[in-house]
């Protein structure tokens, strides 16, 4: 019979696994737009960034704000990154969006 402390240990490593896969996912989608692993800084999310299309799709749909998620907290969290940040200070802007990561999905 398996130990309990084992399926939790599996269960958590099943999940960093998961983490990771949509990490290269997220990298490789970076890569795609251009985008040099070595020259990013930060991955972000601005508002004011977002395209008129994207802003209309959002009223149209009735969603609210999509691109944001309120933490039990009460903290905003990004679904979304729209922005990255270099090491030498300079934004690109994202297009398409690509879907934030956390520890915690």
């Amino acid at each position: 019979m398996i130990d309990v402390k084992i399926l939790g240990r599996l269960r958590e490593k099943e999940l960093e696994r998961k983490y990771l896969l949509a990490q290269l996912d997220l990298w490789a989608a970076a890569e795609a737009q251009g985008l040099l692993p070595d020259d990013v800084l930060a991955f972000g999310f601005d508002s004011s960034l977002l395209t008129a299309s994207q802003k209309r799709a959002c009223f149209r749909t009735g969603c609210g704000e999509p691109y944001v998620e309120r933490l039990r907290n009460g903290q905003l969290r990004a679904r979304v990154f729209n922005y990255v940040r270099h090491c030498d200070g300079t934004k690109t802007v994202l297009s398409p969006l690509l879907s934030a990561i956390y520890k915690d999905f």
